[in-house]
Order: C-alpha cells, then structure tokens, then sequence
C-alpha cells in the first residue's frame, strides 16, 4: 500500500487546509485502517510503502519554483519554510507508520507480516547516487523534472527523449525510471531480501 502522499502536501496539511480537525494521527491512521478492512478479507501478508522525501521533489523543495502550481494553486513564495514543514510531516508520518507496524502485528493485525519499504531512504539513495540509479543520454537530473505544466494543466515534455535521466516526472511523482526502481525493490521486499526494507 502506497497510498495518501497527497494528503500531506498543499491543499491539505502542509497548508492547513484539511478538514476541520484532522491531523496527521488521523491520515496514518487511515492508512492502517485500509490494512484493516484487507485483514479482515483474509490477507495475512502487507508491504507498505512509506513517505518519499517529499521536501526533495521539484514542489516542495528549496530548490523549486515559488508561487502556484498545479498541484497546488495556493503554493505560496517562502521555500525554505515549505521544505521544512514538509520534512517534519514526512519524518513524522514515517516513524508512526514504523510504530504502528510493530504493534499492529500483535494486537488488530495479529498473525499477519507487514513489511516496510523504505521508499524514502530509496528515493534519497536515488537523489544521493543518481548514477546508480538513473540513465539516459543526457546529464542525470535529481532537481529539476522532465514533464512541465502550467497552472491550467498546459503540458509539455523538457526532454522527452531522456526521461530516464530524471528522478522526478513532474513537480511532484518519481520519474518513470525511478518507478521502475521502487517496483524493483518492491518485488525484493515480497520476496522477503528487500535491501530496504523492515519486517515484522
């Protein structure tokens, strides 16, 4: 399950624009919630997908655009504010996400596995080591992003023959390439030899 990023980011608790109320205890929550509802359909076996460094991607990075953007059309100028209050929300998120797994083995998930792939310690690898990871022609990209919109959703492609020398797709989700690398290492963790993943 990977699932609820966007819950975190502008328009919703990064902005406090949430529902009245609900905080990040609600939207982890939820998440084991949906754990939950599969348990109780009879799976045994969960691999969960924890935050990205969402504070390194194009929208909400020190390094990105200032002001509106599709994904947020009420981004605002102070980008160093946004990538520490999303650093925060991620860091957070993730640790109850880990403390919940232990317990939900032994109490509402009991005789079930759950295992946690560390989608952000990948994706900072990626970010870090971008040559171990990325390829394509042109000089390998972990700042910028290939797929550029306006905020009317007017789309263009920056170089659509190199692709696959970016870590991000837009300014907010991993480039294909870098999707292609969390399926590989998604498959590792269902086979119980995930580099980066957690078991209990």
């Amino acid at each position: 399950m990977w699932i609820g990023t966007n819950d975190l980011g502008g328009a919703a608790l990064l902005d406090h624009a949430q529902v009245r109320g609900k905080t990040l205890v609600d939207y982890t929550s939820c998440v084991f919630s949906q754990l939950g509802e599969l348990y109780h359909l009879g799976a045994r076996r969960f691999v969960l997908l924890n935050i990205a460094p969402l504070e390194l991607a194009p929208l909400y990075s020190v390094l990105g655009t200032p002001g509106p953007d599709r994904f947020w059309l009420e981004k605002g100028y102070n980008l160093t504010d946004i990538a520490a209050s999303m650093t925060e929300e991620v860091a957070a998120a993730n640790e109850i996400f880990s403390l919940h797994a232990q317990l939900a083995v032994k109490n509402e998930l009991w005789g079930s596995k759950i295992a946690i792939l560390n989608t952000n310690g990948l994706i900072r690898d990626i970010y870090n080591h971008p040559e171990l990871y990325l390829n394509g022609t042109a000089p390998l990209n972990v700042t910028g992003y290939n797929v550029h919109c306006g905020v009317a959703g007017n789309c263009f492609d920056y170089r659509i023959d190199d692709r696959d020398a970016f870590l991000w797709y837009d300014a907010l989700h991993p480039s294909e390439q870098a999707s292609r690398v969390v399926a590989r290492e998604f498959k590792a963790t269902v086979e119980g030899k995930g580099k980066w993943a957690t078991y209990w």
